[in-house]
């Protein structure tokens, strides 16, 4: 039951990313000009025609819809991903939505409806790291999804230990974004200050996994 309405979910956004494209590119004309890249101020400076400025999106969302399906298929671990749908699952309305959001404000943009929003790309980075560190823990190990070192691929407890952890520090990181763009959001400090939150997110992990698998390997050594 869970699962369907997952997957109904997702289905839902990926409709509402490619209608709301729709209903943009039908009220705009040939001529126009839609952002496709943003700068650290929020100001657009990449621009597209608007079939392939609205259409990337929806495509992109669709590919990972079509991923979520096969990768289970796709992985030796296939089993251990089927025992973690509901967490998979989770991660993947997180991105899904992600891509919905950016489209609204893109068109949004596009439109001339709003202004340039320094704080937005932190706000919506925020987000997607609490959705996913939310579920992070629930996965099980696979080589597709989640914190893959050499260390939490050998062992299923540095693996559980691992993600567990890391699911801490992303909401944790993702609270300390929401805060800094709150505080600052039009400071030119914000952006390297959210790339050090996002660098110090990757790596903590990976250290975190190493650290593990050497204090397992200590103990059975001591046994």
């Amino acid at each position: 039951m869970a699962e369907t309405l997952a997957r109904h979910a997702q289905q839902g956004l990926l409709l509402a990313n490619a209608a709301v494209g729709a209903w943009a590119w039908a009220r705009l004309p040939a001529d126009a000009q839609v952002p496709i890249h943003f700068g650290p101020d929020g100001q657009a400076d990449g621009w597209a025609a608007p079939l392939p400025g609205l259409l990337w999106l929806p495509a992109l969302a669709l590919l990972l819809h079509g991923l979520r399906r096969i990768l289970p298929q796709l992985d030796p671990r296939g089993d251990h991903l089927r025992q973690s749908a509901p967490a998979l699952d989770a991660i993947w309305l997180t991105l899904l939505g992600f891509l919905a959001g950016l489209q609204v404000f893109v068109v949004l943009q596009t439109l001339g409806w709003i202004g340039p929003l320094p704080q937005w790309p932190v706000w919506a980075l925020a987000a997607l790291l609490a959705g996913i560190g939310n579920v992070l823990g629930k996965l099980r190990s696979n080589f597709f999804v989640g914190i893959r070192t050499p260390w939490t691929l050998s062992s299923e407890r540095v693996w559980d230990r691992t993600h567990r952890w890391a699911g801490r520090v992303f909401v944790a990181g993702a609270a300390l974004l929401a805060a800094l763009a709150w505080a600052m959001p039009r400071s030119p400090a914000l952006l390297p200050l959210t790339v050090a939150v996002l660098v110090l997110i990757s790596l903590a992990p990976v250290l975190q996994s190493w650290r593990l698998w050497r204090a397992a390997q200590a103990g059975s050594a001591d046994q």
